[in-house]
């Protein structure tokens, strides 16, 4: 998916790495990515409750409830990731002094 959008946009895909980060409860990587989430979460309640998905003491209670878990000792979660590069033809590359 992300090589056909590469091209549509003008670029020679170059190459491409997908990758997994480990963020369970004890790894490096854990309470950066637990923080990133509760964020994500809060700045997205307004738009999920300006379309009534549900109300704001819901989400509250579902902000707290997924703070404790994702907190917890025995919490795990794997994230998956596609790294695309490429560069454009030289043709359409820009000219810089």
């Amino acid at each position: 998916m992300l090589h056909r959008l590469m091209q549509q946009a003008g670029y020679q895909v170059m190459g491409q790495r997908a990758y997994a980060v480990d963020y369970s409860a004890g790894t490096e990587a854990h309470v950066s990515n637990v923080h990133n989430f509760l964020v994500f979460y809060k700045l997205l309640q307004p738009f999920l409750a300006q379309m009534h998905l549900a109300t704001q003491e819901e989400l509250d209670h579902l902000h707290a409830r997924m703070e404790a878990e994702m907190m917890a000792l025995d919490f795990c979660a794997i994230d998956y990731y596609l790294t695309v590069w490429g560069r454009r033809p030289a043709s359409d590359s820009v000219t810089r002094p």
